[in-house]
């Protein structure tokens, strides 16, 4: 099996599934993301922009 680029589900996982979640939960969380293929080698780079808010 090769990678494969994520992607957030259409539709939520159930209760019962033990994966899905991470990407939910960094869209929900983040202001942007994205993910790329690295250059000269295998595998993928994922990233977020966070805001954070000082008191």
């Amino acid at each position: 099996m090769g990678e494969q680029m994520p992607a957030v589900r259409a539709v939520p996982p159930s209760g019962d599934e033990v994966a899905g979640r991470g990407l939910v939960l960094v869209a929900a969380l983040c202001q942007e993301w994205g993910v790329s293929d690295r250059k000269g080698a295998q595998g993928k780079t994922v990233w977020a922009v966070v805001v954070t808010v000082t008191p």
